[in-house]
């Protein structure tokens, strides 16, 4: 019972045959459809084409169509050909349109088969004859565009004939719709409704294990190395139903500072339902029916996901994709050594294209939906005690990792330190000013700073241990940098009220944070003996070299005797 309600809902100002008569049921509408001068009609353009024409009494409210004949807005032979082809109007093994010539037949068989309005509207809508009659909103109706027409007797296809301009291309056509008129003007319904795409990122804090609830936003903090999970999601319009097929491709442009994983990539379709009043989604993974392609790309993007029919995919436990429901892609992307370090951040985007024709082919695009992708730098700057440059050490900066990872004895780990990078003191050669050691591409976190290699004669300084902090955007078309904090803490990740190091932002590159760890010489030890010894030394030199001159010059002696 409730399924032929929804049949007979479809009817579009028609339902029943009198008398071989079609009769216009005022004011029903499609599921989902509008109906009200906040259509904004005036945005598109429409067209009237005249199907059948006939005669109407003058009895108020009916508005039966007799003595039925073909409209001058139909190539009637083209259109009993195309009906007699689709396999939707058979009934059993035979075509309801099968040898059907008459207007008054045809329009019986419509007449009695309401549920097939939609695709009815389809199939004349590509066999029409003529220009049409222009139409133009009036209050709540549709009337002809000039002055000098009027709309005779009939029944009508409206079509959505709006021409979209290169910039205007987030919009879609209506469905075409089969209208009677008696009063010499449409009743106004129009539904408009068009996809809308997301793009968020999931911000991780590799130290703190208990704060990674994944919290989808649009922006985030990571070390370079690190994958970065993103998210889209496509929801599909609330006339989904209406497309025989339906085209759906999500366009994601990267900066070069992420590297795309193409293997990462996981595509399912959220199902949105209602529990006890709340929203819910329920998500069923989807196996087959789109392509990921990385190559020969027009528009600039790093990668597409491409479903040239959302009807076609193949989604888990048989579950049918409905009006309103969101395709959601997943996948990771490397921030690599190309990324931009500081304020200026590592953005990306997305925008859809998606079929925006009901009545044929036709596609439109979304605005783009940005995220950013942020990453910072420390400065170590190495110094003496009078503040001068001093070459000769290394430093290794260490990230720690929170955790319960199980250990190969089966007890738990609350976490470990890992190497981030090993820093050797730049070469005298190189044309730097300043001592300083760079440690490009980490996140907010918690670090350990230690002088692995000490310059000679100098004591080596205490591992210094810092945390990170940063906080942006969570909510924004154009996320930004709102915070960055280096702050000194002790091993128990308590900050330090005194600490030894401390941390200057660059005022000129916002993310660049600058220390300097200083050296002290180490202690000169006291030389044992005095004067005494040392005139002893060189008395004893002397002598030894007198006692050589004279055996030189003793030989020489005999020899001449």
């Amino acid at each position: 019972m409730k399924k032929m309600k929804n049949l007979l809902s479809l009817v579009l100002a028609l339902v029943m045959v009198m008398a071989m008569s079609l009769t216009a049921m005022a004011g029903e509408a499609l599921p989902g459809e509008v109906k009200d001068s906040d259509a904004k009609l005036d945005d598109h353009d429409y067209v009237a084409y005249q199907i059948f024409t006939g005669t109407q009494n003058d009895v108020a409210g009916d508005a039966a169509l007799g003595q039925i004949e073909w409209g001058n807005g139909v190539n009637s032979a083209a259109l009993l050909t195309a009906l007699q082809g689709e396999d939707a109007f058979k009934i059993g093994e035979t075509n309801a349109f099968d040898g059907l010539t008459e207007a008054a037949d045809v329009a019986k068989v419509i007449a009695e088969h309401s549920d097939w309005a939609l695709d009815i509207a389809r199939v004349i809508s590509n066999n029409l004859t003529g220009e049409g009659i222009a139409l133009k909103q009036e209050g709540d109706n549709l009337v002809p565009e000039a002055s000098d027409v009027s709309l005779a007797n009939g029944y009508y296809l409206i079509v959505d004939a709006t021409e979209f301009s290169e910039t205007d291309t987030n919009t879609v056509r209506n469905l075409a719709l089969l209208q009677l008129t008696k009063e010499g003007n449409f009743e106004a319904r129009v539904k408009t409704d068009i996809p809308s795409v997301e793009k968020k990122v999931d911000d991780v804090n590799d130290s703190d294990d208990s704060e990674n609830a994944v919290v989808w936003q649009d922006s985030a903090d990571y070390d370079i190395g690190d994958d970065v999970p993103f998210q889209l999601s496509g929801t599909l319009p609330q006339d989904y139903d209406r497309y025989d097929t339906y085209a759906f491709t999500f366009h994601d442009n990267q900066s070069t500072g992420l590297t795309f994983n193409k293997e990462s990539v996981v595509v399912t379709v959220g199902a949105h339902t209602v529990v006890d009043g709340v929203p819910v989604i329920t998500e069923h993974s989807v196996q087959g029916g789109y392509t990921v392609v990385t190559e020969g790309l027009s528009d600039g993007c790093t990668f597409e996901i491409v479903i040239s029919d959302v009807k076609t995919l193949e989604v888990a436990d048989g579950y049918t994709i409905q009006n309103g429901d969101t395709i959601i892609v997943r996948y990771t992307s490397e921030l690599n050594n190309g990324a931009i370090i500081g304020s200026e951040g590592n953005p990306n985007e997305v925008y859809l294209e998606y079929s925006n024709n009901p009545n044929g082919e036709g596609t439109g695009k979304t605005p783009e939906d940005k995220v950013t992708v942020f990453t910072f730098e420390l400065e170590v700057e190495k110094v003496d005690e009078e503040g001068n440059p001093l070459p000769g050490a290394q430093f290794t900066l260490e990230k720690w990792i929170d955790g319960d990872d199980l250990t190969t004895e089966g007890e738990t780990e609350d976490g470990y330190w890992k190497e981030i990078a090993v820093k050797d003191s730049p070469k005298a050669d190189d044309p730097m000013p300043k001592m300083l050691f760079e440690f490009e591409g980490i996140d907010a976190g918690r670090y350990r700073l230690s002088e692995t290699k000490t310059p000679a004669g100098y004591n080596t300084i205490d591992p210094i241990y810092f945390v990170v902090t940063a906080e942006h955007d969570v909510e924004s078309a154009d996320p930004k940098l709102t915070k960055l904090l280096f702050a000194q803490a002790n091993e128990m990740w308590e900050i330090q009220g005194k600490p030894t190091a401390s941390f200057v932002p660059d005022m000129n590159r916002v993310g660049v944070v600058t220390t300097q760890v200083m050296n002290q010489k180490g202690v000169t030890l006291p030389e044992t003996g005095g004067i005494g010894t040392t005139i002893f030394y060189v008395a004893g030199v002397i002598l030894v070299i007198v006692a050589g001159v004279l055996l030189v010059t003793k030989k020489r002696m005999s020899k001449e005797q």
